[in-house]
């Protein structure tokens, strides 16, 4: 009788083990393609600025992964209307093919972009990037108000947090101060504990995160994947043509 039953449980297991498979290999052979639709879009996305650049990292790691783009991380400046001849609108047609790649919105102090930069790990390595820093922050560089609230990335964070790109006592800073705003992780518990255990500075509290942070790593992998999949959607729905270069 169990040799009977364990004939009928195998193929039901292969067959889902095949199933899981090429649901995998569907996922990754889409995250290709999006991933080069994003870096072959580069010279319509990199000089815009835009909610879904500001608040993911799909558009930023291709700018990042580009030779001839130069990322730049600001706040309002960024948005201001009375100059036309922004950096990024004077590069958008050059002809050399360099462009501006902002990234920033109003009230984003340098603890966002922190999250991003760190966020993005890797893919900096050996690369320029511009930073601006409003005259307000150096007078208020504690400042943790609507504007953070505003610009905070639950996709940015985590990616630092789990990533291995910063050292464990930066972390321990980078969380204490991002603990101080602790309305930004209502949205995700896990991250909340994550930093605490972080700024404890406790060895205790260092192996408890350490154990955290497979469960952190695919919660961060599933936030890459919906990113790119949004991503695609924003070139098919906004994406025109590149501009003509002269």
């Amino acid at each position: 009788m169990a040799r009977a039953h364990a004939k009928k449980v195998m193929p039901h297991l292969f067959s889902g083990l095949i199933a899981s498979s090429l649901a995998a290999a569907a996922l990754f052979a889409g995250g290709m393609v999006v991933i080069h639709l994003e870096h072959t879009t580069l010279p319509s996305t990199a000089p815009d600025l835009f909610l879904l650049k500001n608040q993911g990292l799909a558009f930023q790691r291709a700018a990042a992964r580009a030779v001839n783009v130069l990322p730049i991380y600001g706040s309002s400046e960024l948005l201001v209307p009375a100059v036309p001849e922004k950096g990024n609108n004077f590069f958008r047609t050059a002809p050399t093919g360099f462009q501006l790649s902002p990234v920033g919105g109003g009230g984003a102090n340098p603890l966002i972009m922190l999250q991003k930069v760190g966020a993005l790990g890797s893919d900096l390595r050996d690369k320029k990037l511009a930073i601006s820093f409003s005259p307000g922050w150096f007078l208020r560089p504690k400042s943790t108000g609507n504007g953070y609230q505003g610009n905070f990335s639950l996709m940015a964070a985590g990616e630092m947090v789990f990533g291995t790109t910063l050292d464990f006592e930066l972390k321990r800073d980078i969380a204490s101060r991002m603990l101080e705003c602790p309305s930004t992780l209502q949205k995700s518990s896990l991250l909340e504990f994550a930093l605490r255990r972080l700024a404890s500075g406790r060895w205790f509290d260092r192996v408890v995160f350490c154990a955290l942070w497979p469960i952190g790593k695919t919660q961060t992998a599933l936030l890459e994947l919906q990113d790119h999949f949004a991503a695609l959607n924003y070139i098919r729905r906004k994406i025109k043509s590149a501009p003509q270069f002269h």
